[in-house]
């Protein structure tokens, strides 16, 4: 239910905003104490997406990094010429070849058997559209499972 409300909301109008990460650091942290969180680059720097959405994000993607086996999740700040970039990886089990093009689709899991609602991802890419960023699964990256969030620049 959490999950549907999650979703539904993204499809509000939503307040545009900005945030600091280690705000968000700080729920996921409490929240998730079997994770180790490792944090680069500047995270003196706020994001352009509002609290709530920054947490929603990475709420939903430790969620799925322990669900996968993994015991730290590394999150990295990049900033580019155009963009503000989020490296968010795990040591989880990662996602195979054969179902990468499916891990934002609404209600997709592999984890069915176990309680998943396939849900999450998909909320993740909801609410960043929503803010005008974007997230990628990175294909190439072999140990674990890796993601790029690219945000618009703040102005």
């Amino acid at each position: 239910m959490i999950r549907l409300r999650e979703l539904a909301q993204t499809e509000a109008p939503l307040a545009p905003g900005k945030s600091e990460l280690s705000s968000a650091m700080t729920v996921i942290a409490a929240r998730f104490p079997g994770l180790r969180l490792i944090r680069e680059g500047d995270w003196s720097r706020s994001i352009p997406l509002p609290a709530e959405a920054a947490t929603i994000t990475l709420q939903n993607m430790a969620e799925n990094a322990l669900q996968h086996g993994a015991t730290q999740l590394k999150i990295t700040i990049e900033e580019g010429p155009d963009a503000l970039r989020l490296r968010v990886e795990d040591d989880g089990s990662g996602i195979s070849p054969e179902v990468a093009d499916a891990v934002f689709r609404p209600f997709y899991t592999t984890r069915a058997a176990e309680g998943g609602t396939g849900m999450g991802l998909r909320i993740v890419d909801a609410v960043l559209a929503a803010h005008g960023a974007s997230i990628r699964l990175d294909r190439s990256h072999r140990s674990g499972a890796a993601f790029d969030i690219s945000m618009p620049r703040e102005t």
